[in-house]
């Protein structure tokens, strides 16, 4: 936990309870959490504002990749990935996610080159119509009607 009004400080805690009716503001329903602190320290005063980061599970030694890249392709999750040059889709395991990042429990391997995301070119075609002055791309031809 970090607070604005205390610099280079952190603090850690267990949350005491969760209010199960939650408040709604502007559509998003959130719920109010306790959290009892492991140490206290007088620059702590009643009423401040808290930044928290709950942590809900911790693993080592796991693959994450973007969730972006994680995909379902005919019923199976795949991961696009640059292997000689080429993009092949590769079937993977997910495991945990956290929202942004995904667990890839089978599939690739550390050091592979997952693509997250693929930028092709656009090719901008215009027709064209018959006019007395030749050919005219359509988006220049007006009709007075």
């Amino acid at each position: 936990m970090t607070f604005d009004s205390i610099t280079n400080a952190t603090f850690t805690g267990k949350v005491a309870g969760i209010n199960k009716l939650g408040a709604v503001s502007s559509g998003v329903t959130s719920y109010p959490a306790t959290i009892e602190f492991d140490s206290s320290s007088d620059k702590i005063l009643p009423n401040m504002s808290v930044s928290a980061s709950i942590i809900t599970n911790i693993k080592d030694d796991v693959i994450m990749v973007p969730s972006g890249a994680v995909q379902t392709q005919e019923s199976q999750t795949v991961v696009r990935e640059l292997k000689n040059g080429q993009l092949t889709f590769v079937p993977v395991t997910i495991g945990e996610t956290s929202g942004t990042q995904t667990e890839i429990v089978s599939g690739v391997n550390e050091g592979d080159e997952v693509v997250t995301s693929v930028i092709s070119a656009s090719s901008s075609t215009s027709s064209t119509s018959t006019s007395p002055f030749g050919n005219v791309p359509q988006s220049a031809v007006k009709s007075n009607g």
